[in-house]
């Protein structure tokens, strides 16, 4: 397969039947030479030299590598959108607030077991926790919950509109719940947008209050109605009827999705086993942890005591499947990558060694040489576009099944096709030019004496 370029000239000097005129410096102390021809005896020696030429006596070699040029390219389109598509919707997903701040945040499980303790005591259990745990140096705050946010939720139940009609269980809407002491939404740093947090005084034989999350009072009371409404809840004895009294905002529970409607309901009043301790501090938050685990045995030596955690690193286990899979595919990626631009460099570099005669002889013509390397590059990316436009068609149809594993993001995405057009065109550049350099300084007369 030979390039148009490559007997432009020739045709042009067969046609006008111009004489070829050549220089050359054998050596330093030889003189030039100034050798001139008939027109008729350039044509058959331009004639016999293209003929003759490795390039044309190997076109089928040249085709097939070509073709597997092509292939490579197709191969590092598809991953390249792949790869493309999870980085950016990786950088989408690190990029949402997830209503909380994980920065200082200590986070431990504590067990307490079924029995071991009055129901009643419970809450003068959770206070003595709460006391002793910021009582700690650098603890700015310390607090209780049933779950930790990004970590899918504690639960799920049924809520029921006590000043509405009464309604079938199976058409009653579902919520997350969760239990938090009074100051949990502070250690958090979740804000609150109306109404007003829970207090010591949310106890046991007291009012039965709740809290709801933004999410939820927009779905349930649209007209912004909220605070003082009745609800139930199928869980932690609530089911009779509890009064809102705060709106909170929306935490994630899923770090790839966006919040559902929440409830959180006030330890004191719904005393539970299970929790989870919260601790923020303005020191590093990981080397608090043996003075926390002291701090708990002082106050609960008989509850086991495990799972620590920094916050920060419960956030980046929420997400590190979307990390691991965007990586594997950006190394898959850059291999491709990679592939390519050592086949298109091969190729060019292959198609230039055999075709030093033509390239000597047209350059011998009165070929510009910026013509010549033009040529050249034009050509690697002509290999590009077919195999970019082959992997094009087979990215939109072999993305699709990262459908899932998207975040805000469709598998079509406009943005990150342009890069990948962009990062090919610069590659296929870049291993085109230097063999485009030395076409374009190709002697005329050391390629005429090559065999």
């Amino acid at each position: 397969m030979d390039s148009p370029w490559m007997f432009e000239t020739s045709k042009h000097s067969i046609r006008t039947g111009r004489l070829s005129r050549f220089s050359t410096s054998r050596s330093s102390s030889s003189a030039a030479m100034r050798l001139e021809r008939p027109a008729s005896r350039t044509t058959a020696s331009v004639s016999s030299a293209i003929k003759d030429s490795p390039s044309a006596r190997g076109s089928g070699a040249s085709a097939w590598r070509r073709v597997l040029v092509i292939a490579e390219v197709s191969l590092a389109v598809i991953l390249l959108a792949g790869s493309g598509l999870m980085i950016r919707s990786l950088s989408k997903l690190l990029s949402v607030d997830s209503g909380f701040d994980a920065h200082g945040v200590l986070t431990a499980r504590l067990s307490v077991t079924p029995g071991a303790i009055p129901r009643d005591s419970m809450p003068q259990l959770y206070t003595q926790i709460v006391d002793r745990l910021r009582a700690l140096p650098g603890v700015v705050d310390a607090s209780l919950a049933a779950c930790a946010p990004l970590s899918g939720g504690c639960n799920g139940t049924k809520i029921e509109f006590k000043d509405q009609p009464p309604t079938d269980f199976s058409h009653q809407p579902s919520v997350g719940i969760s239990w938090v002491t009074p100051t949990w939404f502070n250690t958090m740093r979740i804000p609150l947008k109306s109404g007003r947090q829970f207090t010591t005084a949310d106890r046991l034989g007291a009012a039965k209050v709740l809290i709801v999350n933004e999410t939820a009072a927009k779905t349930f009371w649209p007209d912004g109605h909220v605070l003082g409404r009745r609800v139930g809840v199928g869980q932690g004895g609530f089911s009779d009827g509890a009064e809102v009294v705060g709106i909170v905002g929306d935490i994630r529970q899923f770090a790839d999705s966006a919040p559902k409607p929440d409830v959180f309901l006030p330890y004191m009043q719904s005393p539970a086993g299970r929790m989870i301790i919260f601790v923020r501090t303005s020191r590093d938050a990981a080397a608090l942890g043996p003075e926390v685990r002291r701090a708990i045995h002082d106050v609960a030596p008989a509850f086991p005591m495990y799972d620590m955690q920094t916050m920060s690193g419960r956030s980046a286990s929420a997400t590190a499947q979307a990390r691991f899979s965007a990586a594997l595919l950006s190394l898959f990626a850059a291999t491709a990558l990679s592939l390519a631009v050592i086949g298109i460099y091969g190729v060019m570099s292959l198609m230039v060694s055999s075709r030093t005669r033509e390239i000597g002889i047209l350059i011998a013509l009165g070929a510009d040489q910026r013509r010549v390397r033009r040529s050249v590059v034009g050509e690697g990316l002509g290999l590009v576009a077919i195999g970019a436009a082959i992997g094009l068609v087979g990215a939109l149809a072999c993305t699709r099944v990262l459908q899932t594993l998207l975040f805000d993001l469709t598998p079509s995405d406009p943005v990150t096709y342009a890069g990948i057009i962009a990062v090919l065109g610069a590659a296929a550049t870049a291993a085109s030019w230097i063999p485009a350099r030395r076409a374009a300084r190709v002697d005329p007369v050391i390629a005429l004496r090559a065999d």
